[in-house]
């Protein structure tokens, strides 16, 4: 029998800014770079990434989290 608790959790990463002038500073790198150090030592495994360039928190279309769910839902 094999013990789960080394087996790092599967987990997904959205990533997104809201403008160009934010894109243009790469902070889509760094939100990926950030999300996968903080995996890297809290014990999870990043198994996709999902962007939204230029997308705005507050508005329903949503491209990468609709995504997101979609690949969630087909996963299941």
């Amino acid at each position: 029998m094999t013990s789960c608790k080394n087996k790092p959790i599967e987990t997904l990463c959205l990533c997104r800014v809201s403008s160009d002038k934010q894109a243009k500073n790469e902070t889509i790198t760094s939100q990926k770079q950030a999300c996968l150090n903080y995996a890297k030592h809290n014990g999870f495994m990043i198994d996709k990434f999902f962007d939204e360039d230029g997308v705005s928190g507050w508005g329903t279309s949503r491209p990468g989290l609709d995504a997101m769910v979609e690949y969630i839902e087909q996963e299941q």
